[in-house]
């Protein structure tokens, strides 16, 4: 399962943490490109540079948080 969170802050963030730790594959978008570049180093979270983007990576079904 592959899904997208919209918005890196603290909450989406965290979240993104833990679906990774849980095996989830997440591609992730945010205004700040530094959170997007961390959570992709650290967390290997796919990252992308616009929603569109975001839901372009996504296969159907889609999730977007």
């Amino acid at each position: 399962m592959r899904m997208a969170m919209v918005g890196l802050g603290k909450m989406g963030a965290n979240m993104v943490r833990r679906l990774r730790r849980g095996g989830i594959e997440v591609v992730g978008y945010n205004r700040s490109r530094e959170i997007v570049a961390t959570l992709a180093h650290e967390e290997g979270m796919v990252s992308a540079d616009s929603v569109a983007d975001a839901v372009a990576k996504l296969s159907a079904p889609r999730v977007v948080w």
